[in-house]
């Protein structure tokens, strides 16, 4: 047992001894043929690490070696640094500070640490197609929703963002109460907001020698219009209409949150969403027509107009059917609808064009 222990440490100690000059070996023929003034420039001139390493393993020693080392732990440095800089851990970039105060790079970490807890992303909950309702803070134009987005992050007092795609318009909140529908406008809060439902508020009663208007919902006054107004909310459109003398009526686009101020009443529809006010001093509106009869929801049938594209005279989108039946029953234009299950949209149509089969679409037409 005695001679088999030793014999194995006897084959062990060859082997490293073998393992030994194969690196000597390998470490010879990369150091071939150059001279050490000449790896020692590359080396000093180079900011690849591999390069320094290759001299210090052909020359270790001498005078040249000290200026190459120094060189390697520069090019070490400035890497930690890099990453450092790149990282968002703070544990980690107060640790790179103590341990290297005073130097250029700890300035910049430490310049990079102060931005980090400046502007730190937060989490909203995130609305498509909606404006937010609350107190506004600013109002300004942007590139895109991320900025819009950062300007909330960036500014402590802003609890929720609206950005429109439209123009690049972006709206900060200091407190959100709910959301309304309102395209090509992305939305964010930190709290949830919930949608609005397509309501006025009541109209208060007016004090004593102020304007009294007749409210009726789902209906829009048509033409006579002298002045539009945006991004207000129907206590204001009724407001500016009784504060001035020529307005007769008004018709307040609650999706849109615009108000159309109307020098005269002239005519009536029906449309959903809508709400309009007359002066009671002013002439009534004329009467709505009641609500035409529709045919039973017909799944799975599209009414395509492959002849008369124009016929397909509006598209809502990011609606349900219901709304939908109802736009085309109050809407004396349209003849029929047809709703997409996949995108959301309410297609009104003033003809009737042939019928095809589609698995994801329902159609209606008006009796």
């Amino acid at each position: 047992m005695h001679f088999a222990g030793r014999a194995a440490a006897l084959a062990h100690a060859v082997a490293c001894l073998i393992l030994v000059i194969g690196v000597q070996a390998a470490q010879a023929q990369s150091c071939a043929g150059l001279t050490e003034p000449t790896l020692r420039a590359r080396a000093l001139a180079s900011r690849n690490l591999a390069d320094v390493q290759r001299y210090l393993t052909c020359f270790p020693y001498g005078d040249g070696a000290v200026s190459v080392r120094e060189h390697s732990t520069k090019l070490r440095a400035e890497a930690e640094c890099e990453e450092v800089l790149r990282s968002s851990d703070r544990n980690r970039m107060l640790q790179f500070i103590m341990d290297n105060s005073g130097s250029a790079c700890a300035t910049r970490v430490t310049e990079r640490l102060g931005s980090l807890a400046e502007v730190s992303r937060r989490q909203y909950h995130s609305y498509g197609n909606a404006m937010l309702d609350g107190d506004p803070l600013q109002r300004g134009s942007v590139a895109d929703l991320d900025e819009c987005s950062r300007a909330c992050d960036a500014t402590p007092s802003c609890v929720g963002y609206s950005f429109e795609r439209d123009n690049r318009a972006c709206t900060l909140w200091g407190a959100v109460r709910g959301r309304r529908p309102r395209g090509q406008t992305d939305s964010g809060s930190l709290t949830e907001a919930a949608m609005a439902t397509l309501q006025p508020p009541p109209a208060p009663s007016p004090p004593p020698g102020e304007t009294f208007f007749n409210i009726t919902q789902d209906l829009d006054l048509r033409y006579g219009d002298y002045e539009d107004i945006r991004d207000i909310d129907f206590a204001g459109c009724q407001r500016r209409c009784a504060a001035s003398p020529q307005c007769r009526a008004f018709t307040y686009n609650m999706p849109k949150s615009a108000c159309f101020l109307k020098s005269a009443v002239v005519s009536a529809v029906p449309f959903v969403g809508a709400v309009s006010g007359v002066k009671q001093n002013s002439a009534s509106p004329p009467p709505a027509p009641a609500p035409a009869r529709m045919s039973q929801p017909l799944y799975g049938i599209d009414l395509p107009n492959y002849n008369n594209m124009a016929a397909d005279y509006s598209m809502l989108r990011n609606i349900t059917l219901g709304p939908c039946i109802n736009y085309c029953q109050r809407d004396p234009q349209c003849r029929a609808y047809t709703y997409n299950l996949d995108r959301m949209s309410c297609i009104l149509k003033n003809s009737i064009g042939s019928r095809a089969r589609n698995n994801r679409a329902i159609s209606g037409i008006k009796m």
